[in-house]
């Protein structure tokens, strides 16, 4: 949108409440305008779509990393999560006298 002779997003825009002057919002310029404010972006988007990047890779190739150091935290997370499991089993047994359960 172009408000105040500046293309921007109105989203972002500030507009100064206290200026005496007036803002104009007027629609993107080179576009073609569909209907108040609105414009045709198919051309846009057809030159978007085109665009190739800067940096391309020479294989397809995707290396996948180990997930032995993953696999091993998780382990010791579950052992360290059953550890305090127990240790609530055993304070809440305490409390209610329940020397069955254990």
């Amino acid at each position: 949108m172009n408000i105040d002779g500046k293309n921007t997003l109105a989203c972002l825009c500030v507009i100064d409440t206290e200026v005496k002057n007036v803002s104009r919002c007027r629609p993107l310029p080179y576009f073609t305008v569909i209907r108040d404010l609105v414009v045709d972006m198919t051309h846009f988007y057809t030159q978007y779509k085109s665009i190739q990047p800067v940096l391309k890779r020479k294989t397809t190739k995707v290396i996948i990393k180990s997930n032995k150091y993953r696999n091993r935290n998780l382990e010791k997370k579950n052992s360290i999560n059953q550890k305090k499991i127990e240790k609530s089993l055993i304070v809440i047994a305490f409390m209610f006298n329940i020397s069955s359960a254990l």
